[in-house]
């Protein structure tokens, strides 16, 4: 709502779309592009650590040899990143379940069952997963992570004495994971509650203008970025940004005085 710096990398992201950087349906495409990564017609993908330690640098070097993938992450220019709060990853039952003790039963077994963990995570032993003699997770001859992985996504109910490491981790995995924890910050807002229950209305008419300028914005798709940023500013002024702000700092404060 206010500094240069939204100006700044919109203009960049304009010279960037002037040279073709992108595709030029990049608003609306709706291709995989971590599959266009692999086929060798893109050159980057966004995600996180994971991902890269253990999926992207073995798909790139079988697919895409000397390819040499890189990992960058936001925050790494300024050291602006934070550990996992306690909550990340958390799992919870919806108020209007109409068995809530049986869903927590079922979340109870895939979790902290071993047999129903591996089953869910990694498939069947012998047919989508196998285990090597040192303990690491493979695969069997022909498995392909773009036509058999199961996909799972689990960190609702992640359990590190149940993930062996695999044999496609990247070789650098340890060392990655160092640089990370070195840098790492513990993050100072984990007790902070938010009442969103009075500006929900004004939040969303808030989304709706983010969502049609952002993009454009990202992409570089707008002839004259600032007047977009002026015009943009306005509009969520005229949602109610101030008093949206305003209720955030008061509990901001309240939490402050709190925390002594």
């Amino acid at each position: 709502m206010e500094g240069d710096e939204l100006l700044e990398a919109a203009e960049l992201a304009k010279e960037w779309n002037e040279i073709g950087v992108w595709r030029e349906d990049a608003l609306n495409y709706d291709g995989d592009t971590r599959e266009e990564f692999y086929a060798g017609l893109s050159g980057a993908d966004q995600h996180h650590a994971q991902t890269f330690i253990g999926t992207i640098v073995d798909n790139m070097n079988k697919k895409q040899p000397g390819s040499d993938p890189k990992f960058y992450y936001w925050g790494q220019e300024n050291g602006n990143y934070f550990r996992d709060i306690l909550t990340h990853g958390a799992m919870a039952v919806n108020a209007t379940s109409k068995n809530p003790e049986k869903a927590l039963q079922v979340y109870d077994v895939v979790r902290n069952d071993e047999e129903a963990y591996k089953l869910l995570n990694f498939g069947i032993e012998g047919t989508d997963y196998v285990m090597t003699d040192d303990g690491e997770l493979g695969r069997p001859d022909g498995w392909d992570q773009s036509t058999d992985d199961l996909g799972s996504n689990f960190w609702a109910g992640r359990m590190d004495e149940f993930e062996p490491d695999r044999v496609t981790d990247a070789p650098n995995k340890q060392e990655i994971y160092d640089e990370l924890d070195a840098g790492a910050k513990d993050y100072p807002y984990s007790t902070l509650i938010v009442n969103k229950d009075l500006i929900d209305p004004t939040l969303a008419a808030m989304g709706g203008v983010l969502s049609e300028y952002i993009p454009q914005l990202q992409y570089g798709k707008f002839e004259d970025p600032a007047a977009a940023i002026d015009e943009m500013r306005q509009k969520l002024a005229d949602a109610g940004y101030e008093d949206a702000r305003a209720a955030i700092q008061a509990d901001l404060d309240t939490w402050a005085q709190s925390q002594g």
